[in-house]
This record gives C-alpha cells, sequence and structure tokens, in this order.
C-alpha cells in the first residue's frame, strides 16, 4: 500500500519527524 501511494510515506516520515521535534 505504501508503495502505491509514496505521498502517505513522506507524509507520515514528516509528522513523525514533527512528534520527534515537539519532544
Amino acid at each position: 500500500q505504501y508503495v502505491k501511494d509514496p505521498d502517505k510515506q513522506v507524509v507520515a516520515r514528516i509528522f513523525l519527524d514533527l512528534q520527534l521535534v515537539q519532544r
């Protein structure tokens, strides 16, 4: 599924990065 939707993978990575920054 991720392979078909690379955009979602990128967004998920950015979202995780934001969470790490908030911590």
